[in-house]
């Protein structure tokens, strides 16, 4: 089982490739609230940050497809995600400075096996000399190799060796740039069970002008498994893509449309079958701005996005085992519409998004299937006065947000479709500041599954506040470490309960009451900065049939610099979580009794950064540890790491070599066994212990001309 999770390791490095390999995909979206999903079991949360991380919980969905798209060319950057159970939206998620072009296209599928990215990009700016040619050039290469020792297995290694090189020639004048980029990718990983090899390509050529601009690429990634007894021969996936921006002279509009194929090969030993399910992803946007002015702003933004999946289907056959493996193709598009107004110099802004996505599976066993339809509204006034209240020697600043948010997911071609999925959302936030002082409050009311279904409506209702203060103490007299002070409170309660069942359904009513209080203590100091943070929390089920839950966690953070060349910092986290007694229903026959138990966590870091020679020779040393036992000693675990590194970088060259090792005990408690005279047996106890080194190094090239 190690020895899968360290392969899967460098399987799924294959996806990190591209941004470590000179693609440059940083996306400038910090809001926490990018895109958002709802699921029949939950909501989710899909976030694009920097890393172009897309999450998503492989329980809950037997597949996901996201796709983002930037064009700072329209200044818009925007995602769809489709998912298996959920929903299908394009919404534009931050605008960008204009000034800049560039095109990025990403696509990122994911599944419980696999996890594959996809990158076209298109990168114009303006030069500032007549005609100009260069050539950008990286190159490096890597190795590990790992150790893992424990008293269950016997001793596994892994030895990994990787490489990359990429080019990338320009040629720009004041009126064209055409760029080409070419970045190759290739891994062995080498164990005592055979030999996993991995390689990657991408190439993609761009053209373009001030006012349009052109970009098409390809990109091929296989892997081979050279296990002995392994059915796999190699697995392996070919993507290529167009796209197109273009300014266009009404109301400021910017349109943008692309094209994207792939096409998944798997190659099999036995019977040697080939699996080859193409599927193409088409679309374009059109953004308007039909009024602006000193103090207001009107921007309409159009977009529709579509998946198909040409071959309806992915049909595998292994001659040795005689069974074929049958999976659906899906068909799907997505539209939108986001319509968002500012007014009063941006103090008042409006904002309506609509999207609806359609998703048709094929047949299944001969069996049509409904199409899925899905709808979303969400609208969105905020207001914030620029100048405030005058009170005294401050000003009092206000803001106020009230949102209203509906989903639904119907099968139309039902005669009389109800809701399967039906979410009705109510948010009112609103804020005052006055001085160093901050009140932050907020409530929201949401329902889901409103609509006639099979599933059972629930409630829930969440009011949180948060008072923040942030004095300058410049005039008392303190020491050095306390002159800068931020401490801020919070307390939330969550309150979720079943308001209606279906007919005939005399189901379990859900009554569960959530609270929470969270307190923040923090200081600055030009040589470092420490804080000190304690939350607790609490859960009770009010119809008295399930467990009670408290939990008290407490962390404190401290960093020192000494100078230019050396920093410590160290992190301390401990955790506390009760469950309490199962309180037995006396209506309830079956109800029974479990006894109390708690959880200890406690865990901590140190590391230390020290600069030999600055911007030339640097060494870092990290120690972490943690522990947890249970109450009722039936489980216990501790286990610790340390990690060394050195860095040395000389001219273009970088060299760079990380060691470290690690240590993990644990121990369970075996139920005891009655003997014949049936007196509980002494308890006996399951313990392991691992321990695993690790050794790293890499070198590195780097150079760019003109």
């Amino acid at each position: 089982m190690a020895m899968k999770e360290l392969r899967g390791r460098w399987h799924r490095r294959a996806a990190a490739v591209l941004v470590i390999a000179g693609l440059h995909l940083p996306v400038a979206a910090q809001d926490p609230d990018v895109a958002q999903l709802v699921f029949p079991e939950g909501r989710e949360t899909y976030t694009v940050d920097d890393d172009i991380v897309i999450r998503f919980d492989p329980q809950a969905a037997q597949w996901n497809d996201a796709w983002l798209v930037e064009l700072d060319a329209l200044d818009v950057t925007a995602l769809a995600v489709r998912s298996g159970y959920g929903l299908m939206r394009l919404r534009p998620v931050k605008r960008l400075a204009p000034g800049t072009h560039r095109l990025r296209l990403i696509r990122e599928t994911a599944s419980r096996e696999l996890i594959e990215v996809a990158v076209w990009e298109l990168e114009l700016q303006r030069p500032e000399r007549q005609i100009e040619a260069g050539m950008v050039y990286a190159a490096d290469v890597q190795g590990s190799s790992t150790v893992l020792n424990s008293e269950d297995l016997d001793e596994a290694r892994e030895h990994v060796v990787s490489g990359s090189l990429r080019l990338e020639p320009s040629l720009r004048s004041r009126h064209l740039a055409v760029q080409a980029a070419a970045n190759l990718y290739a891994s062995s990983n080498a164990d005592r069970l055979g030999q996993d090899d991995l390689e990657l390509g991408d190439f993609r050529v761009s053209a373009g002008s001030e006012s349009l601009q052109l970009v098409a690429g390809h990109f091929a990634a296989a892997t081979v498994d050279g296990r002995p007894y392994g059915s796999l021969a190699y697995d392996g996936v070919s993507r290529r893509g167009v796209g197109l921006s273009a300014r266009l002279p009404v109301a400021g509009a910017n349109l943008a449309v692309f094209s994207q194929g792939s096409e998944p090969v798997s190659g099999f030993r036995r019977g040697f079958a080939l699996s080859r399910p193409e599927q193409r992803l088409s679309g374009g946007m059109l953004a308007l701005q039909p009024l602006a002015g000193d103090d207001h702003r009107v921007d309409l933004t159009l977009g529709y996005i579509e998946g198909r999946s040409l071959s309806g289907g992915t049909a595998i056959y292994d001659a040795g085992i005689n069974d074929f493996a049958y999976t659906p193709g899906v068909d799907g598009s997505v539209g939108s519409a986001v319509l968002d107004t500012q007014w009063l110099s941006g103090a008042l802004a409006l904002r309506a998004e609509y999207a609806r996505s359609e998703r048709q599976f094929p047949m299944v066993m001969g069996v049509p299937v409904d199409p899925v339809r899905d709808d979303a509204q969400v609208y969105t006034l905020s207001y914030r006065p620029l100048d405030g209240i005058a009170l005294g020697a401050h000003r009092l600043t206000s803001h106020l947000t009230l949102e209203h948010q509906k989903v639904g997911t119907a099968f139309r071609s039902v005669g009389a479709p109800g809701g399967l999925v039906d979410l009705d959302q109510n948010r009112i936030a609103a804020g005052l500041q006055y001085a160093t002082v901050a009140l932050d409050v907020s409530a929201t009311r949401s329902e889901d599954n409103v609509a006639d279904g099979p599933l059972p409506t629930t409630r829930a209702d969440n009011l949180f506040a948060q008072l923040g203060w942030t004095p300058k103490l410049t005039g008392w007299t303190l020491p050095p470490f306390l002159q800068q002070p931020s401490l801020s409170v919070g307390a939330g309660r969550d309150r979720r309960r079943t308001v209606a069942l279906p007919e005939n359904d005399a189901g379990f009513r859900a009554d569960d009451d959530s609270r929470s209080l969270t307190t923040s203590l923090s200081f600055v100091q030009p040589y470092g900065d420490w804080s000190l943070n304690y939350s607790r929390s609490a859960t009770d089920d009010r119809t008295g049939q399930a467990q009670a839950y408290r939990g008290d966690s407490g962390s404190m953070d401290i960093s020192f610099y000494f100078g230019d060349r050396l920093s410590l910092s160290a992190q301390l986290f401990t955790d506390l979580s009760r469950q309490l007694q199962l309180r037995a229903g006396d209506a309830d026959p079956f109800a029974f009794s479990l006894p109390k138990t708690a959880t200890r966590t406690h865990s901590g870091t140190l590391s230390l950064q020290w600069q030999v020679v600055p911007e030339r020779w640097q060494l870092s040393l990290g120690y972490s540890a943690d522990r947890s036992r249970t109450s009722d000693e039936t489980y216990r675990t501790r286990g610790e790491q340390v990690d060394v590194g050195s860095n040395w970088r000389v001219w273009q060259l970088n060299l760079f070599v990380r060691g470290s090792y690690q240590r993990m005990r644990d121990r369970s408690l075996i139920l005891p066994f009655e003997d014949e005279n049936g007196m509980p047996s002494a308890p006996e106890y399951n313990r392991s212990r691992r321990e695993s080194y690790q050794a790293f190094a890499g070198l590195s090239l780097n150079f760019s001309g003109e």
